[in-house]
């Protein structure tokens, strides 16, 4: 997960660098799309979402349910997102407070 985010954001930053950058909602879509079968859950849970994940929240709840995932199965995940997006939601406004 870690390589497939990172590569997501070398290309952003290279289409940026040429002047055609993408803009956060549609990052976060060509990022949902293109996870692996074992995500499907969690992509649709995000894209119905009623609120919008950003790319930054949604690089630390990718982690973060990576993490957890290894002793859970796939339909358990997407119970677990809203609490997991409030949860990314206080620590990166914590970080950027202090």
């Amino acid at each position: 997960m870690t390589d497939y985010l990172h590569g997501i954001k070398s290309l952003t930053d290279e289409l940026a660098i040429t002047n055609d950058p993408l803009d956060d909602a549609d990052l976060v879509i060509h990022t949902l799309n293109g996870l692996s079968a074992e995500y499907k859950e969690v992509s649709t849970a995000l894209h119905t979402h009623e609120k919008p994940i950003d790319f930054e929240e949604l690089h630390d709840l990718l982690l973060t349910l990576r993490v957890i995932s290894r002793g859970m199965t796939t339909t358990m995940i997407p119970h677990l997102l809203p609490l997991l997006m409030q949860y990314t939601r206080v620590s990166n406004l914590t970080t950027k407070v202090l």
